[in-house]
Order: C-alpha cells, then sequence, then structure tokens
C-alpha cells in the first residue's frame, strides 16, 4: 500500500513481482525524495493529542516534527500516519534511549472501539528493534494516560463502523 500511493504522488510504476529486497530499496529511495521536496512547504499543524511521556521518549506533537522523524529514521511514518495522527487517531514517540520509532493506535479490545496500545516499534529504515517489550513496558502509563484521557469521538467511532 505504501509503495502504490508513493509512485502515485511520485508518478513512478513499480514491478509488484520485484523480490521483498528490492521492494524495500525502492520503498526508501521514494521516501528520502518525499521528504526533501516537502520539507521546505510544510505549514506546520499541532496535532490534537498531546501527552507525556518518560525521560528518553519524544512525544511527537507536531507535522514538522513527524517529517523529521520520518527524514531521520528514513521511514514512511510521516506519509503514511499524518492522516490519522491528525485526526487523533494514531500518535509517534520517538525513543532517544533506543533510537527508534513507535506508533499507537486506537482501536478495539474486548468489542469495543477506543483502546490504545503500542501499533509498531521499528529502527532505522524500518528495521526490528530487540528492546521492543522493554520499551512497551517503559510506555505503559503513557498507553494508560492515552486510554484515560484521549476517547474517540462519536464521528471516528461511526466512520470506523462503517468501515467493516
Amino acid at each position: 500500500r505504501d509503495i502504490s500511493n508513493e509512485c502515485f504522488v511520485l508518478g513512478l510504476k513499480f514491478n509488484p513481482n520485484w523480490s521483498a529486497k528490492r521492494l524495500q530499496e525502492f520503498h526508501q529511495e521514494n521516501i528520502k525524495v518525499m521528504l526533501e521536496s516537502e520539507i521546505q512547504f510544510l505549514e506546520n499543524i499541532i496535532f490534537p493529542i498531546q501527552v507525556e511521556v518518560p525521560g528518553g521518549f519524544t512525544f511527537i506533537n507536531d507535522l514538522k516534527s513527524l517529517l523529521v522523524e520520518g527524514k531521520t529514521m528514513n521511514h514512511c511514518v510521516f506519509h503514511s500516519y499524518q492522516n490519522s495522527i491528525k485526526k487523533g487517531e494514531y500518535c509517534v514517540i520517538h525513543s532517544d534511549i533506543y533510537n527508534c520509532t513507535i506508533g499507537i493506535r486506537v482501536g478495539y479490545k474486548n468489542g469495543e472501539y477506543g483502546y490504545w496500545s503500542i501499533d509498531q516499534i521499528r529502527g532505522y529504515a524500518n528495521q526490528a528493534v530487540e528492546q521492543s517489550e522493554l520499551i512497551k513496558s517503559e510506555l505503559i502509563e503513557t498507553l494508560e494516560t492515552l486510554n484515560k484521557n484521549f476517547k474517540p469521538t462519536q464521528k471516528q467511532i461511526e466512520e470506523v463502523d462503517l468501515a467493516f
């Protein structure tokens, strides 16, 4: 999905029969091109969700910081998640200690929509992060705060229900 969106934006074509390695390289090349061109024209927007995080972590609270995170970490967090973040359905944290990006998504728990949980933890260029379980344990309080203070709106719940 990411590569299809990138090709649309950049006017490129790709071969879905390429190897996984070639697709990953193509994806990384596209992200670099897109980030370089966007940073100079970007209007900064403060995201609707703001939450405290533990020391050694940085909450990505605005659009320019998200772009810088994507560029610094060489992955697609900016292009793939900015719309969900703007709608208050996703948030991103950077770990300075483990040099990784943590994505947190609102979703379902026990059949009810509105539960925040860690969606992914990625290192530079989407590499796996060995300390994922440790990172999750360090962010328990942050998740508790999100689950207590940031419930989805009725409109968000209805939009999710319509999608299924």
